[in-house]
């Protein structure tokens, strides 16, 4: 028998003529074109099966595919068995394929149909099983029920199946739902209800699939609206971007509209990460990646949302970006300061250099207020973000303000911001104060010594409260900040004079460091001269790359009143000078010359680098560092100890550079 079907297959099907002149039924002509098929195919009829045995893995992964169908399924078979009259019969479920997933009914017949290539994970196919239900089915998407020897193979002869595919009204075919059993127990509605139950699973999996549009569609939606103000990018499961915002577009540095359709990797220049998600089912919240974009490396946090259809299978990922330069730009368009230092930035290797490092990162390692006191241009803000970049702040803003060239009457905004309206000419939208803008970072104030004593009592009220309260407002900021601050100037003689709050001193002063003055550690200036001599002449594009015997010396002579940051203009003028690969005491600038001149060599004038390494015209900055270090070893008698205390650095530095230079130690 054979239900009225508009199946492709069955459709373009030519009637057979019986030997009477009559039309055969539907049902028969299907049977007997696969069993002609089946000749054609060379299939001998007590043939052994040529259907390929799966592994367990095989099963796994096939049924995994299958989840949405056999989740929807598994229950009608269930219940169905429950009916008397199919007591006696396997309810089976195969795939478009011809893989069967899924197996429903007594255990003993399921036992005595596996000897006939009837399990989970089988294949049934025409030219390897012969003429069944199940492959008509699938071949002809029609309903059909074979009986007895109407199966092309006689292994089968003792069965009857019935079975009915399973098509959505959009055509797709999920595969085909079967019941089998001995033809003893045939009856007539056999192919009926497996038709009523074949119908019931489709419309189930259909109205699943709709509702699952419908969840998709809406979570999409969301997560627009949640991350409007940030780059946005939906990607499919082919990795191609289904959807991006302009801001995601400003970012990668492409139009955000044409790069939908496009591989994800056709906006950056390595294997997204994102890809991960759709093999782990993972996303991620607010992690921090480097990627190389169209317009470079930029530096974004990124929240992946991993989007899975009913099956629990990944089929898109929202990935919502922003670039964590973002704050620091905001607040570097008021101030002009990023924190780029590091301790490796300090040059030197003076005690007097390496105890301040020393204690500095021991500073960094907390989260104290630190008071740094030193001439200008020691380098107190090489300092301070030195101790910023290696805190536990480091990923947060770094900020410095100066508070000797801020007007006194805008110093309290300037600090702790205003509201709309506060005073004349204030922003409309009121504007964030420095503490608000340093919040989980750093905040540098320079100069402090400057700070008028009005300010002084609102900032230690400030400190004390860690809140702050803008202009014109009345709402308490909590602000999580630490300062550091900076001075030329002796705060203990300035709070004798009155000029300096006592009690803002000692909040201030928690963990103090000295600068030394560059003439107090002059053993320095060789390191220091070459390094601002590489990098300035690398910068001017100067092929002068060493200083002769006398510069060099003249350099060490003279006192520095304006510390390093004179050394460095000094260095800069002389290369401009300069008109050989070295440069000379004439291309130094004049004041220099004169002074170490008129001091002549005496015993403190000259560094312990440059006495232990008798700098020779040309030394470049390594070949001093080895004379020295060679001239070191052979005075202590191969003693480390004494010689890194005459050099000014660590035991460790020694026996690196012995092993770098192969030195031996006396």
């Amino acid at each position: 028998m054979l239900a009225e079907s508009s199946g492709s297959y069955a459709a373009g099907l030519e009637p057979l003529i019986e030997p009477e002149g009559g039309l055969l039924p539907a049902a028969e002509v299907l049977i007997r074109q696969s069993q002609e098929r089946c000749r054609q195919y060379g299939l001998l009829p007590d043939a052994t099966f040529l259907s390929p045995i799966p592994t367990a893995e095989e099963i796994v992964r096939r049924r995994r595919t299958r989840k949405e169908l056999i989740d929807v399924a598994e229950p009608f078979m269930r219940t169905v068995l429950g009916v008397s009259a199919t007591a006696r019969f396997l309810i089976t479920l195969v795939d478009a394929d011809g893989y069967v997933l899924s197996i429903a009914g007594d255990s003993r017949l399921q036992a005595a149909f596996r000897k006939h290539n009837f399990f989970v994970g089988a294949r049934w196919r025409e030219n390897e099983v012969g003429t069944s239900a199940i492959v008509i089915a699938l071949l002809a998407r029609a309903p059909v029920q074979v009986v007895g020897e109407q199966h092309y193979c006689t292994r089968f002869h003792p069965f009857t199946c019935a079975a009915t595919p399973l098509i959505t009204k959009e055509g797709e075919l999920l595969g085909c739902l079967c019941m089998s059993g001995h033809k003893a127990n045939v009856y007539p509605n056999t192919l009926g209800m497996t038709i009523a139950i074949g119908e019931a699973i489709t419309k189930q999996v259909e109205l699943r699939r709709a509702l699952a549009d419908v969840q998709f569609s809406n979570r999409c939606q969301a997560a627009i609206i949640d991350s409007i103000f940030s780059g946005f990018m939906l990607i499919d499961r082919n990795g191609n971007i289904a959807q991006m915002n302009e801001v995601g577009g400003k970012i990668f540095g492409v139009d955000a509209t044409k790069s939908i359709g496009k591989h994800i990797t056709e906006i950056v220049n390595s294997r997204p990460v994102v890809l991960d998600v759709f093999e782990t089912g993972m996303g991620w919240t607010d992690r921090e990646f480097f990627i190389d974009s169209k317009r470079g490396l930029i530096r974004l946090i990124k929240t992946a949302i991993p989007i899975k259809n009913a099956s629990g299978e990944v089929v898109y990922v929202i990935e919502t970006f922003r670039e964590m330069d973002r704050v620091h730009e905001f607040a570097t368009k008021v101030m002009g300061a990023r924190a780029r230092f590091t301790f490796d930035d300090i040059i030197g290797n003076s005690c007097a250099i390496r105890q301040a490092v020393d204690l500095a990162a021991l500073a960094a390692e907390g989260d104290s207020t630190v008071l740094l006191q030193g001439e200008t241009g020691t380098g107190k803000e090489i300092f301070a973000q030195a101790i910023h970049n290696a805190s536990s702040r480091s990923r947060g803003p770094y900020l410095a303000l100066n508070c000797a060239a801020i007007p006194r009457d805008l110093m309290e905004s300037e600090l702790f911001g205003y509201v709309e309206g506060a005073f004349s000419g204030a922003s409309k939208s009121g504007r964030a104060g420095k503490f608000e803008l340093a919040a989980g970072g750093t905040l540098l104030l320079d100069e402090i010594g400057d700070l008028p004593l009005d300010m002084q009592a609102k900032l230690l009220r400030v400190l004390q409260d860690k809140a702050v309260m803008r202009i014109g407002g009345n709402k308490v900021i909590p602000v999580d900040v630490r300062i550091i601050a900076a001075t030329n100037k002796d705060l203990e003689e300035e709070v004798q004079r009155g000029n300096f709050r006592r009690d803002l001193f000692y909040r201030l002063n928690v963990v103090s460091i000295k600068l030394p003055p560059l003439r107090d550690r002059k053993e320095d200036i060789p390191l220091l001269a070459h390094h601002f001599l590489k990098k300035t002449a690398a910068r001017l594009n100067k092929s002068t790359t060493a200083f002769t015997r006398e510069a060099l010396l003249a350099l060490t002579r003279y006192e520095w009143p304006g510390n390093i940051r004179e050394l460095e203009n000094a260095i800069e003028r002389a290369l401009n000078a300069a008109r050989s690969t070295e440069i000379e005491p004439d291309n130094l600038p004049a004041n220099i010359v004169a002074a170490a001149s008129a001091k002549g060599p005496g015993p403190n004038s000259t560094p312990r680098l440059t006495q232990a390494a008798e700098p020779s015209s040309g030394m470049t900055l390594q070949e001093l560092e080895h004379a020295a270090l060679a001239r070191a070893l052979a005075a202590n008698k191969g003693n480390i100890a004494r010689t890194a205390r005459q050099l000014g650095v660590s035991r460790t530095t020694i026996y690196q550079k012995i092993r770098k230079w192969n030195l031996a130690r006396a």
